[in-house]
């Protein structure tokens, strides 16, 4: 059985090399989390740090209409727990940079940093599940691009490029039977791929509730610019009945 990824990472386990025989794992999801679980439950995960009283360290929860987002601590580093309504937990997210380290005062410069604290890990996400099966724009993007630089018989993905990272803003995915492993420049995000179906789902619904209500809207708008016109049309026959009044 495979221990997670970043436990792995951070004791130093052995990897596999690029381009070997041995099957690659696929992603599962970590901290020892269940896809759809609740928020409640994400708060218990006995790998999160905690204070003295049992509370979790640096936790806040940001709400909003498509998703809550539970921030807490793993092993020094921020992680952020996405859930969804009528789904539950579909995404973890773990940055790479420690945050101490990353909020020093005595910090390194962004390079150095990067090449101290995240090009190892990006290296050794290659060395563990192999070349990815493409980027996606975003970490939760159901569209998977091919590598530009494929080629027949040349890895699209080497270990200088892990650790120099050309990529930008694009993220490199590896996925499972159940999970993707999405790798950024700093981040490292594990997301469940039922989740991904559910949430389009979600998103072409609400995309078609929209434009049924900016139909209605428009109708409304219609029906009400019509009965101004016949209002506006009835002004002189009403004007000429009151001329008697006056």
């Amino acid at each position: 059985m495979f221990l997670r990824l970043l436990v792995s990472l951070l004791c130093l386990c052995s990897f596999t090399t690029v381009g070997g025989a041995q099957e690659r794992p696929g992603p599962q999801i970590p901290l020892g989390a269940a896809w759809s679980m609740d928020i409640d439950q994400a708060r218990q995960l006995s790998g999160l740090e905690r204070g003295a009283d049992g509370s979790l360290r640096a936790s806040s929860t940001v709400r909003s209409n498509t998703q809550t987002e539970l921030l807490a601590r793993w092993r020094g580093r921020r992680v952020s727990f996405f859930f969804t309504p009528g789904f539950g937990l579909y995404a973890i997210g773990m940055e790479m940079t420690p945050w101490t380290v990353e909020h020093s005062s005595t910090a390194t410069d962004p390079e150095q940093q990067d090449l101290e604290q995240c090009a190892p890990i990006r290296l050794a996400v290659l060395r563990h599940y192999g070349s990815p099966r493409g980027f996606v724009e975003s970490w939760e993007s159901t569209s998977v691009l091919p590598l530009t630089n494929e080629r027949r018989g040349v890895p699209p993905f080497t270990e200088a490029r892990a650790i120099d990272w050309p990529y930008a803003r694009n993220w490199l995915i590896w996925e499972g039977e159940e999970t993707r492993l999405a790798l950024g420049e700093r981040f490292v995000w594990y997301v469940s791929l039922e989740g991904l179906t559910y949430r389009e789902k979600m998103k072409r619904a609400g995309e078609k509730q929209h434009l049924a209500a900016q139909s209605r809207k428009a109708l409304r708008r219609t029906q009400r610019q019509e009965e101004l016109n016949q209002a506006r049309e009835a002004v002189g026959p009403r004007a000429q009945e009151l001329e008697s009044l006056f």
